[in-house]
């Protein structure tokens, strides 16, 4: 091999370690960082409502806001709630509450009583709110889903016996843990 060949085939060799070096020795981003990007994204999103600020499960279509903890506000909340946690940044305590101001709206007109799409999940939303501020206001609306999702559940245990002619002493132990839920002073 000739020596200008030479060199140039080790001035390329080098020049790959030190691309190579560069890149190993960048790092690669936190969870919190990515947390942060994702929650200034996040942000971009909000709607504006009556009562503090809801998102949609499709940032391009307002209409799919919804108050499922699957889909829904609820879910933006917590992790505005982790992020304030992992983070300190008050900002993202004041967007949750006004979540959680507008998601306690919902909680009268809410159909279902499941956790991720029910009052049960606004139950829980609110509940950790709570947790982390204090705020009296939502720990009373979160024990009031509680006992809206024992009232729907009495119902539908209702609805079951009259459609499935379920055994009189399985109703009877279900009525019975039922009532006993529903009279706990909450």
């Amino acid at each position: 091999m000739k020596p200008r060949t030479l060199a140039a085939s080790l001035v390329i060799a080098a020049a790959t370690l030190l691309v190579i070096a560069q890149g190993s020795a960048q790092q690669t981003p936190s969870y919190r960082d990515v947390a942060v990007d994702a929650a200034k994204w996040i942000r971009s999103t909000r709607l504006q409502t009556t009562f503090g600020w809801t998102w949609p499960a499709d940032p391009r279509d307002p209409k799919t806001v919804s108050t499922a903890l699957y889909s829904g506000s609820p879910g933006v909340m917590l992790f505005l709630l982790e992020l304030y946690n992992a983070t300190g940044d008050r900002s993202y305590l004041d967007e949750a509450r006004k979540g959680a101001d507008e998601l306690m709206t919902k909680v009268p007109s809410e159909q279902g009583s499941g956790l991720y799409e029910g009052v049960a999940g606004l139950g829980f939303t609110l509940g950790e709110v709570w947790r982390t501020t204090k705020d009296e206001t939502y720990r009373k609306t979160a024990l009031r889903t509680v006992k809206e999702g024992l009232n729907s559940l009495a119902d539908t245990l209702k609805q079951v016996q009259r459609e499935q002619k379920t055994s009189v002493k399985e109703v009877a132990s279900v009525r019975s843990t039922l009532e006993r839920l529903q009279s706990m002073k909450l």
